[in-house]
C-alpha cells in the first residue's frame, strides 16, 4: 500500500494514507526503512510529510538515526525535493 503514496498527486493516495495512518508506523517499519534508504526522494519526502510527521510517537524512536542522518548529510537530490526539512521538522516534533 505505500507504493501508492509514491507520488502523492494520485488520486487513491489520500484515501490511503488516511487508512496507513490508523496504524502505527512499527507496522511498517521494514518497508518504511527501505524507502528512508532508496534514492526515491519525491517517495520519501511524501512517507515523511503525509505518514511519519503527522503520526511519529516516542515509540517511533527507531526512525530517528536515519532522519539525523538526511538532516545531517542529505544528497543534492534530498535537499531538492526539500526532504532534509521535512525531516528536521519531524525531529522537531520527536524531541
Amino acid at each position: 500500500m505505500l507504493e501508492w503514496l509514491q507520488d502523492y498527486n494520485w488520486p487513491p493516495a489520500d484515501l490511503i494514507c488516511e487508512y496507513l495512518l490508523k496504524f502505527p508506523l512499527i507496522t511498517y517499519k521494514k518497508e518504511i526503512s527501505e524507502i528512508l534508504n532508496s534514492n526515491d526522494n519525491v517517495w520519501k519526502y511524501w512517507i515523511l510529510l503525509r505518514l511519519i510527521k503527522p503520526s511519529i510517537t516516542k515509540n517511533d524512536h527507531w526512525l530517528i538515526p536515519r532522519i539525523r542522518e538526511i538532516i545531517m548529510n542529505p544528497s543534492v537530490d534530498e535537499k531538492g525535493e526539500e526532504v532534509d526539512k521535512i525531516a528536521q521538522e519531524i525531529l522537531e516534533i520527536f524531541i
